[in-house]
């Protein structure tokens, strides 16, 4: 029980113990009471401000991913989108026998899967389970802007590898404190070249 956490922390053996808290992320924006955020409808928006290619003229520039490996930590990543079915350019950094032998080395991800070159490695941290197809849109969506490769998509690296770390409940959608830090510990193995967590908690 809670109450119990002072004898917990105090117990031979125990490094740190913390109440597991569990965050619930909206994907859709609304206006609060003080007229807070507030979503802009797809069909109001000027076409040109649906592509990061177009807003930061990523097809402009030489660097596109190659050989990097990104990391979402989010609510999991629908990876039978068409967004991410293009071929990668280069080397990928993490290739199936790679991460099988990083596998091993993991904590709470140690029964993740190599799905493909694009997603060399996918886990469910909230629920325990390989499967990370999302419980929300969200990470699809960060996942796409960081790398989609398609062909009416493309993201701003899109030949960076993505690993996908899921921590959002698949019921309910509830992101438990210890599936971030379980996915965050598994990283310092599978040593990405760059994470993105873009969850937020509302006043902190």
């Amino acid at each position: 029980p809670a109450g119990s956490l002072d004898a917990i922390r105090a117990a031979s053996g125990v490094q740190g113990a913390f109440i597991d808290r569990e965050t619930h992320v909206s994907d859709v924006a609304g206006v609060d009471a003080e007229g807070g955020f507030q979503a802009t409808r797809l069909a109001d928006q000027n076409p040109d401000n649906l592509s990061a290619q177009v807003i930061m003229h990523a097809d402009q520039v030489s660097q596109r991913g190659q050989g990097k490996v990104v990391a979402i930590i989010d609510t999991g990543v629908d990876m039978t989108h068409p967004a991410f079915a293009g071929t990668l350019s280069g080397t990928p950094a993490l290739s199936a026998d790679k991460v099988a032998a990083l596998t091993p080395q993991l904590g709470g991800g140690k029964d993740g899967v190599y799905v493909n070159e694009k997603f060399p490695f996918a886990y469910d941290y909230a629920d325990g389970d390989n499967d990370a197809s999302p419980a929300g849109a969200h990470g699809t969506h960060v996942a796409g802007i960081t790398a989609a490769n398609g062909d009416q998509i493309m993201g701003i690296a899109p030949d960076a590898q993505i690993i996908v770390a899921k921590v959002a409940r698949s019921r309910g959608g509830g992101i438990p404190d210890s599936a971030l830090l379980a996915a965050l510990d598994d990283m310092a193995t599978l040593h990405p070249d760059a994470v993105n967590m873009s969850l937020g908690r509302t006043a902190g």
